[in-house]
């Protein structure tokens, strides 16, 4: 699909893809701190284009989560740092800034989680 249609379904493919590999430990708790297969095949094969890497991004922000987002922002630096070494100049530039975003947004939560705590406690 991505190579038949290459000026739009990369794009909707990154907007759309699991972008985490959830895998069962064995405790049988589930982790999620890789990129899946398809966002890995994105970055290697479309990481060039822009258009692709802010979709991922965009993917990355439409999320629910209940209780502490913290650890959500540890998964996603965790992950974004694995990109630094990525063979595609791009793809590393792209993962700086966005760790640089994802630390930004950790700290917001932690001051937020640290208020809540102080100001109900």
């Amino acid at each position: 699909f991505c190579r038949e249609f290459p000026q739009k379904a990369p794009m909707i493919v990154a907007n759309l893809c699991p972008v985490f590999e959830f895998n069962k430990n064995d405790d049988g708790s589930i982790t999620s701190d890789e990129f899946s297969n398809i966002a890995m095949w994105l970055f290697d094969e479309y990481g060039d284009d822009e258009k692709v890497l802010n979709e991922f991004h965009a993917n990355l922000g439409s999320f629910s989560w209940t209780g502490s987002t913290v650890p959500y922002y540890e998964r996603n630096i965790k992950c974004f740092s694995q990109l630094l070494e990525h063979k595609r100049p791009q793809v590393r530039e792209w993962a700086e800034k966005c760790i640089k975003y994802e630390e930004e947004q950790l700290k917001e939560e932690i001051d937020r989680e640290d208020y809540m705590r102080l100001h109900y406690n």
